[in-house]
């Protein structure tokens, strides 16, 4: 639908009647989705807004269907992505089952828990399939199907009577001693390849920033500052949930590493700047990733599965691996972040800023090992988080211990 798509320039003004400049630029809004029920709830929309304006359809002001749009378009490309994947799954069940997909009813939604999602997805997974029905149906404005006492009681019995037919790799945490070593190596160590450097700097920036993979790549050229001072600025964009955009919004989270509170972490980024300078790097500044070589070209469309490409480079230089039926990958650098910071003491309250939790249950439950001891890699990366009296400062490195590039 095309309606009142006519750009229309308004300007806003102060209470003198004087031109407000601008502070933002907001990108025009998509009049496409992804999403199987946009052109449903679109035009669900637009006959309300009809409604209320008194007005027939074709005649609604462009203002106003702009915003139609723009409030169906809230979600991030991945969450639209997953919820259309979703929406075709219930809508193919419906269809075989002889059901009203939208708007549906909370028993048709049971049905589709036991006789399809229980077959391939555990019960504790299943909350973006049953989002992806609720928000399809937020939409238009309908009562959501696949909330309440119900749903939760029927994935419970699922869970208890569900037996997974392939146990696969548990996820485990890496050491916080492999990171640190491995950030001595790329430092001190004149004949590492370029790539390890590369590596290990990837590594290093998402181990102490305690991210997921896909922002600690969504790190683009210039969200890295080294200060002269020796003193680091990460900028961490592509937050989980969070919309993605192209441009900065001035809410992304910026951590200031003060000179050597992380011994190496500015010699080791040091090097890997002048990697990129040696080796003729053009990278846009904004556009392409903070770790992109010579010759890589859409840099800024990496998933976190490249995180974990930098991961098994790191460790496989270490000679590590992970035990029989375990795996290491981008999440278990995560899991290392908040284990070693509580085994050390770190303050609940800077363990979930840090990690970006609302509250401890929620690290205690899939983060922490509470059998990490607190050994010389958890101080080395993770001690400057304490007070300045229960910092084992002998335990970790000085800076003349590392090499300066």
């Amino acid at each position: 639908m095309g309606l009142g798509l006519v750009t229309e320039a308004y300007q806003p003004m102060d209470a003198r009647g004087r031109a407000l400049p601008p502070r933002y630029v907001v990108k025009p809004v998509s009049v496409q989705s992804v999403l199987p029920w946009y052109d449903q709830a679109l035009g669900f929309k637009l006959f309300m807004a009809a409604e209320e304006s008194g007005v027939l359809e074709s005649e609604l002001p462009a203002a106003v269907v702009r915003a139609v749009h723009r409030e169906l378009q809230g979600l991030a490309a991945s969450t639209e992505a997953n919820y259309a994947k979703a929406w075709r799954r219930w809508a193919a069940f419906c269809e075989f089952s002889r059901l009203c997909p939208l708007p549906a009813v909370t028993t048709s939604v049971l049905a589709w828990i036991v006789e399809d999602l229980a077959t391939t997805i555990a019960a504790s997974q299943m909350q973006p399939y049953l989002s992806a029905v609720n928000k399809a149906h937020e939409h238009l404005e309908c009562a959501r199907p696949a909330v309440g006492p119900r749903v939760k009681a029927t994935r419970k019995s699922v869970e208890g009577d569900s037996k997974k037919l392939v146990v696969e790799a548990r996820r485990i945490r890496v050491s916080a001693d492999a990171v640190a070593d491995a950030l001595d190596l790329a430092v001190n160590e004149d004949d590492v390849s370029d790539h390890l450097v590369r590596c290990t700097a990837a590594v290093v920036v998402d181990s102490v920033c305690c991210s997921r993979g896909d922002t600690g790549v969504g790190i683009r050229e210039g969200d890295i500052q080294l200060r002269e001072d020796r003193g680091v600025v990460i900028r961490l964009r592509d937050h989980k949930g969070e919309v993605k955009q192209d441009g900065l919004t001035g809410q992304e989270r910026v951590l200031v590493f003060e000179p050597d509170a992380v011994v190496g972490l500015h010699e080791l980024l040091s090097r890997w700047e002048r990697v990129k300078r040696v080796t003729g790097v053009q990278a846009e500044v904004g556009v392409s990733s903070y770790y992109v070589m010579a010759g890589e070209a859409n840099s800024s469309k990496w998933k976190q599965s490249k995180m974990n490409d930098f991961l098994h480079t790191v460790l496989a230089v270490q000679g590590v691996t992970a035990p029989a039926g375990f795996s290491y990958s981008y999440h278990s650098l995560r899991k290392m972040a908040a284990s070693s910071m509580a085994s050390i003491g770190v303050s609940d309250q800077r363990i979930m800023m840090l990690g970006r939790w609302k509250n401890m249950a929620s690290a205690n439950k899939s983060y922490i090992d509470p059998a990490c001891a607190d050994t010389y890699g958890c101080y080395r990366l993770f001690g400057h988080l304490l007070p300045a009296a229960d910092r084992l400062v002998g335990v970790a490195k000085v800076p003349a211990d590392v090499t300066r590039w």
